[in-house]
């Protein structure tokens, strides 16, 4: 019995965890835009930002230099990841076809994928995909929509 429940629970996490890594959601956003001078420097905008050095460089994958003079000329300092309402497993290798059941761009559809390449072409099929960040999608008939 407790080798069932450990077995069990060991496939579990397996598919829960790969889960996870296929089905990132929505990309994130920046909402907070520093417009870098020359001197400045990675300490000189933590000083003042509240952001930490660490927080500055995930948000700012370009950014290799610290300067002073920094090597990017726009600096992220907060960004904005929606969560994903509805998600819809894929039927096909290139997201067209989703897409356009959720009335949705391409573009649009892979903003709310992280995993999905720039070309919409590598879907796999049956993984869940991010159709939707808001609960009034196209096509919800919940009457609270209406409005």
């Amino acid at each position: 019995m407790r080798t069932f429940a450990v077995a069990a629970s060991a496939v579990f996490v397996a598919a829960f965890g790969v889960a996870l890594i296929v089905a990132k959601g929505p990309r994130s956003s920046c909402v907070e835009i520093y417009n870098a001078k020359p001197t400045d420097s990675c300490a000189s905008i933590t000083a003042w930002s509240g952001v930490t050095t660490d927080e500055l460089m995930a948000l700012n994958p370009d950014l290799h230099d610290c300067g002073p003079p920094m090597d990017v000329h726009e600096v992220c300092l907060r960004s904005y990841t929606p969560t994903c309402v509805v998600w819809q497993p894929a039927t096909e290798t290139t997201c067209e076809g989703l897409a356009a059941a959720w009335q949705i761009t391409p573009a649009d559809f892979v903003a709310l994928n992280d995993d999905v390449d720039d070309a919409c072409d590598d879907l796999v099929v049956g993984e869940q995909y991010c159709v939707s960040d808001t609960y009034c999608y196209p096509g919800q008939t919940d009457p609270i929509c209406d409005q």
